[in-house]
């Protein structure tokens, strides 16, 4: 693997950590080739036993718009016998229209923590995010 890291010019531990996804089912495969979970997302779920674990888990990270923390929380919850912060609160309405609301004008996932007192923007393209934000804001860019 260290042979195969230096040529492809990666790390022994990257060529591992993508070698160990291919256990995962072909349905998460073909979400982590879709984009819909990251590698990360994906490593958290290798620690779920069972093929349904990890299906059931893929799908409340990506309904939920899940940061890889949440999800390594929420895994760990699960090894653990319990239900994870992560899993059992539940949003108040308000807070996801917010949510829903924000992420449309951004163009983008938006995560709001109110305990933490944190708004989170996910995004694939920086460039349109930060236009939707400008938008929002009242400020047009010049393009």
């Amino acid at each position: 693997m260290v042979d195969l890291g230096r040529n492809l010019g990666v790390s022994r531990s990257y060529i591992s950590h993508s070698l160990r996804l291919l256990s995962l089912s072909k349905d998460l495969q073909r979400a982590i080739r879709d984009g819909l979970i990251s590698p990360g997302h994906a490593r958290a779920l290798l620690r779920l036993r069972t093929k349904e674990a990890q299906a059931d888990s893929t799908v409340k990270m990506i309904s939920g718009s899940w940061s890889v923390r949440k999800s390594e929380k929420a895994v760990s919850a699960i090894l653990a016998g319990g239900v994870s912060e992560a899993v059992s609160i539940k949003k108040s309405p308000w807070i996801e229209k917010l949510e829903n609301d924000f992420s449309g004008v951004v163009g983008s996932p938006v995560e709001i923590d109110e305990a933490g007192g944190c708004l989170r923007i996910d995004y694939r393209m920086i460039n349109d995010v930060l236009d939707g934000i400008l938008t929002l804001l009242g400020h047009h860019s010049g393009a």
